[in-house]
């Protein structure tokens, strides 16, 4: 007999975003699925982007925001008044220069990553 997965509650941060994403589609005046033809995706994909039940990637994120005239700091949150603890901080290390969110510092330090925050 097969399992049954069990699902998982979305993270507070798709929520967040996908309230945002919500407020910005319904502020220009475009349906779900006038959004989801522009970003190559079914109306019912923007709705679950909106219930935080997916995740967007980050092409679709840069996609979305072209759509709906806004900037990506404004979807992700990144404009809002964030405690210091839960802020995500870039951190560029290597030559190839990656970026990762993190607020976890402890933890690239020992494995023993330099780091600069903004």
């Amino acid at each position: 007999m097969a399992k049954k997965r069990e699902k998982k509650a979305p993270s507070p941060f798709a929520l967040a975003v996908g309230a945002r994403l919500r407020a910005a589609r319904r502020a220009a005046g475009i349906k779900l699925a006038q959004l989801g033809e522009q970003l190559e995706v079914s109306g019912q994909q923007i709705q679950n982007y909106e219930a935080g039940k997916s995740r967007l990637s980050d092409e679709t994120i840069v996609r979305a925001c072209e759509a709906l005239r806004i900037e990506p700091n404004h979807l992700l949150g990144w404009n809002e008044k964030i405690p210091p603890k839960t802020r995500p901080h870039f951190i560029v290390f290597g030559r190839q220069r990656s970026m990762i969110m993190t607020t976890d510092y402890d933890g690239l330090f020992e494995a023993g990553f330099l780091m600069a925050s903004h």
